[in-house]
């Protein structure tokens, strides 16, 4: 019988496909991932401006680095500085949000499973088993739209690369592999890393020719100059398609510790703004990891959402795609966040410092062909 009613035996895709089912197959999201995972967003002293569903205007003060030329080889009483602070604001907070609605009059046609009631969100509430696996499906939907939010956000403030002394650096991993190349490759970008002055374990978020770099480090050993490029501490690295299309073909961005953060104001998760209130039901939910197989769902757990159940008890006309509709009675439900990408700023530093214009954040764009000079600097082609 078709439109998923019940015949005499029915299976939900998911039973069926388990994580390769369409809706269990996660929103690929790198980019967060690598917020989540490598720059600790969660902890960040940041969210308090977002505590307890209320929210202030924030800033973050800085001085820059002083110079060593301010030092100066006379015994006197001269004043060298006279130290100041810079400012930054924390950005506004964006909103994403994704609503659907199951009429009662559907519900009453699938197989009795579909009422059944779980226990979900915090502070609790009872929702039927059709509405949980709705739910699963749109809050897939709003992890891939999020993570895209964040990648263009970041398109525009990646800061120089002092390696190269260029905001776009080009990086062949086209080896000789008779040669030992320390000016090229993969030792360019530890070099560069040197050379910005960074601390801590770096990140990598892209895609293209260096995902299918990431992909090779497990087989490869040594090359005829004797170099085992698989022990040479490449940092870790997010897959994430979305970066190909806004930040470049074949680029990735490296990131420092403490760089970036992951912002997000949870409007439903006290008591004052959660639980019943009218015909509605407010709670805060967990992007549910244990729904995806965990495929692609790394440091995803603590990734979390406001969600709003809405009884509509009488028919009611509705804005659905732009276009008014009459519904109910039955279940809407909104699942929606307020977050922010928090970037150090490019004025860190003084223009005479070495690392001017430095964020701890930078691109590549990565080439695979035949080349035997030396390390490029900036790519003029991208």
């Amino acid at each position: 019988m078709a439109s998923g009613f019940c015949p005499s035996v029915l299976y939900n895709i998911a039973e069926v496909a388990n994580g390769n089912a369409p809706g269990r197959k996660v929103q690929i999201s790198g980019f967060l991932q690598m917020l989540m995972c490598c720059q600790d967003s969660n902890a960040s002293i940041l969210q308090n401006t977002y505590d307890g569903g209320h929210y202030k205007t924030a800033t973050v003060k800085y001085r820059t680095r002083p110079l060593t030329s301010i030092v100066q080889s006379e015994d006197d009483c001269d004043i060298n500085a006279l130290p100041t602070y810079s400012e930054y604001t924390i950005p506004a907070l964006s909103h994403k949000q994704v609503s659907f609605f199951i009429p009662n009059s559907t519900i009453y046609q699938y197989c009795q499973d579909v009422s059944n009631m779980r226990s979900v969100g915090q502070p609790p509430t009872r929702i039927m088993n059709e509405i949980y696996d709705t739910f699963i499906d749109h809050v897939n939907a709003l992890l891939g739209s999020l993570d895209s939010g964040l990648v263009t956000s970041m398109a525009t403030q990646f800061g120089l690369n002092k390696g190269s002394n260029s905001t776009l650096t080009f990086l062949n991993i086209n080896q000789n592999g008779d040669t030992l190349n320390l000016q090229n490759g993969v030792v360019q970008l530890l070099r560069d890393i040197q050379e910005n002055e960074i601390c801590g374990d770096l990140c990598i978020v892209g895609g293209g020719i260096w995902s299918g770099y990431d992909m090779s480090l497990a087989a490869q050993c040594c090359n005829a100059a004797g170099m085992d490029l698989s022990r040479i501490g490449i940092p870790r690295f997010f897959f994430d398609k979305n970066t190909q299309t806004t930040w470049g073909t074949n680029q990735i961005g490296v990131f420092a510790p403490g760089s970036v953060k992951f912002l997000s104001r949870l409007k439903y998760e006290k008591e004052a703004f959660s639980g019943q209130q009218g015909t509605s039901f407010f709670t805060t939910m967990r992007f549910p990891v244990s729904e995806f197989n965990n495929c692609n769902v790394e440091c995803l757990n603590d990734l979390t959402f406001d969600v709003q159940f809405k009884f509509i008890d009488c028919p009611t006309t509705v804005t659905v795609n732009g276009a008014n509709q009459t519904q109910g009675p039955g279940w809407q439900v909104i699942i929606g966040i307020d977050y922010a990408l928090y970037v150090q700023p490019t004025n860190l530093y003084n223009a005479s410092d070495p690392l001017a214009l430095t964020n701890g954040t930078w691109k590549y764009v990565v080439g695979n062909s035949t080349y035997s000079g030396g390390a490029y600097g900036g790519y003029a082609g991208y």
